[in-house]
């Protein structure tokens, strides 16, 4: 497991998402 919070996850899938579009 990973020590990133959700909170960094969930950025981290934003982030993703918004450079795939």
């Amino acid at each position: 497991m990973t020590d990133q919070t959700s909170e960094e996850i969930q950025r981290d899938i934003e982030t993703e998402r918004s450079e795939m579009n």
